[in-house]
């Protein structure tokens, strides 16, 4: 099992856009920017994304919690 993972991408703003409306779903907030990365916050973890070319194209180990437990249902 993975804790900690960063996610690279060769553009940001597509993948904002995505992520947002997907984790949308889950009731994920959508993702906070800082410069060359944006990171969707729960109370659970963290899912970070980071622009490729920061990342000099290589893997690097990279920090942040990456899975959210979805929402609880009440049944019916």
């Amino acid at each position: 099992m993975f804790s900690h993972v960063m996610i690279g991408t060769n553009d940001l703003d597509r993948a904002k856009t995505f992520y947002d409306k997907l984790l949308g779903t889950l009731g994920v907030l959508p993702a906070i920017v800082d410069r060359h990365r944006i990171f969707y916050r729960t109370k659970t973890g963290t899912f970070p994304f980071r622009s490729r070319s920061t990342a000099n194209r290589q893997l690097l180990p990279m920090a942040g919690p990456s899975a959210f437990p979805p929402p609880q249902r009440k049944r019916p």
